[in-house]
């Protein structure tokens, strides 16, 4: 098993995320927004049945009508951030991940 943290940071906009990795919802929330002064909007953590696998995120956008897809190989436990640019149909999402650190950052 691989455990990551996902950590959703900036340009969330108070609506509803729905994220997907490889297909399974692993969070489902009606508010997430950025809040500045922490530099982040929510953080989920998850457990993965492949490590050293590229595996799909998967993230819906109620309120912008979006749904954003992206890969990341992950060889150890650690963190995957979503950050998001631009705005309604112009909105596109940044995966990236860093090896062993988990948790607020």
């Amino acid at each position: 098993m691989l455990r990551i943290t996902v950590v959703f940071r900036h340009g969330f906009e108070d609506e509803p995320v729905l994220l997907r990795i490889d297909g399974k919802t692993v969070m489902d929330k009606e508010h997430v927004r950025t809040r500045m002064q922490i530099d982040r909007a929510d953080a989920v953590d998850v457990e993965l049945e492949k490590p050293g696998a590229s595996h799909t995120f998967g993230v819906e956008l109620g309120g912008r009508g979006r749904t954003l897809a992206g890969e990341l190989v992950l060889p150890e436990p650690g963190t995957v951030f979503i950050d998001l640019d631009g705005h309604g149909a112009a909105t596109a999402m940044r995966l990236s991940y860093v090896a062993g650190v988990h948790g607020d950052l």
